[in-house]
């Protein structure tokens, strides 16, 4: 089984998600813990999504981050930025 890592920061309204490994069904709970952050925030600025580390994003995952997206152009009129 091979390791994944959902890391998460945020400063004034600015969000930062990094995926790690291999991010699949069981780490979207966590991901959908930012997305109810940033609904939740009404300073919320941008959000920059890393996927340099990042080895498989299975289609669970793929649909949370278009939620994501979905949910930060709703709250900042932008799409995130994906690296």
């Amino acid at each position: 089984m091979s390791q994944c890592k959902v890391l998460q920061a945020d400063c004034s309204g600015v969000y930062i998600l990094k995926l790690v490994g291999e991010v699949r069904l069981n780490a979207c709970s966590t991901i959908d813990s930012v997305i109810e952050k940033i609904s939740e925030n009404p300073n919320f600025r941008s959000l920059v999504v890393d996927l340099s580390e990042t080895d498989h994003l299975d289609s669970t995952t793929l649909g949370m981050l278009a939620k994501l997206a979905v949910k930060a152009k709703e709250k900042s009129h932008f799409l995130p930025s994906i690296v």
